[in-house]
Parts: structure tokens; sequence; C-alpha cells
């Protein structure tokens, strides 16, 4: 049982320094979306949270519509017209 008592003092090592913490669980996330990126489809699944409750304010030459569905009408445009240059 000379294992557990190793890793319960590494783990009492670790938990005690958050620096190494963040990086054990930061390095990864970083190299997954690196290499996901890098290595995956060339689109970039974007996902959208839509919480806007406000009203519009019409004034000037804006359309008469909420922000945050000229924000999503807008990116959809740009994902339409833009293309990868290898």
């Amino acid at each position: 049982m000379v294992i557990w008592t190793l890793a319960k003092k590494d783990l009492r090592l670790l938990l005690g320094d958050r620096r190494a913490v963040v990086i054990l669980l930061a390095m990864p996330i970083l190299f997954i979306l690196v290499l996901g990126v890098a290595l995956g489809k060339d689109q970039l699944r974007i996902t959208l949270v839509d919480l806007d409750e406000g009203e519009f304010l019409r004034s000037g030459d804006f359309p008469p519509e909420k922000w945050s569905l000229m924000f999503v009408r807008d990116l959809k445009q740009t994902a339409l017209t833009s293309k990868w240059r290898h």
C-alpha cells in the first residue's frame, strides 16, 4: 500500500500549488483546441446563447430589430461569404 501513500502525498503537493493545477488543466484544453482547429474541418462551429430581452431603439438608418438578431444575421453572412485561403 506504499503506492497509495505516495499518491496522497503527491496529491497534497499538487493541490497546494494553484499554478500547477491550472497548468495541468489548461494545457490539455489548449492543445485540444489548437490541434482540433488545425486538423479538423475547415469550419469552426460557434454556439450562441441569445439572452437579449431588450427592445430595439429605432433611430437613424438602423433596421427595426434587436441587436442580437442583427449580430446573428451578420455572423451568418460572414460565414457564407468568407473562404479559407490556402
